[in-house]
């Protein structure tokens, strides 16, 4: 809308999030509030820096479509930025979960390959260094080195943790 573009321009983000919000409310179907939703989410953390407030936008557009990769991305971002290892755990498993399904549906993806290694090495670092969960590492380790044989990070990260659990 006309006055939403007004409070953009202007830089009045917590206006604009009311108009978008009020646009939510009157909008029956979740494939238009999801666009709402996300422009809510990415105001609050990159405008307002308010990243609870962030969560809940982006949660929203979760409950609308638990698959929707942005928000998923969002929210291991936040979790990440503020420090919140279980919950980036969780959100790092949801993301993995997606990938894995992309990758199923198409084998030669290579980019999603490598963004799942990514995802695992992450989960990896987060659970044996962080969590202190050394199974977890090692199985997320593992899974980083099915997709790439050769990491010598993922290989170093494995070692280290086999060695530490003495079953090397």
């Amino acid at each position: 809308s006309s006055l939403s573009v007004l409070h953009r321009e202007g830089g009045s983000f917590r206006e604009l999030i009311d108009v978008l919000e009020r646009q939510i409310r009157i909008l029956p179907s979740p494939d238009d509030q999801i666009p709402l939703w996300a422009e809510i989410g990415r105001i609050w953390r990159a405008e307002l820096q308010q990243d609870a407030d962030s969560l809940d936008a982006w949660r929203k557009v979760l409950d609308l479509d638990p698959i929707h990769l942005p928000a998923l991305q969002a929210v291991a971002a936040i979790h990440k930025a503020n420090q919140s290892f279980e919950d980036l755990g969780d959100a790092l498993h949801r993301l993995i979960d997606l990938c894995e399904g992309r990758r199923a549906a198409d084998p030669s993806d290579g980019e999603s390959a490598a963004e799942l290694k990514s995802l695992y090495a992450e989960l990896g670092r987060i659970q044996g260094e962080t969590l202190l969960r050394p199974q977890e590492a090692i199985d997320a380790w593992r899974r980083a080195l099915d997709l790439e044989p050769a990491d010598f990070t993922a290989l170093a990260s494995l070692e280290k943790l086999l060695t530490d659990e003495a079953r090397w």
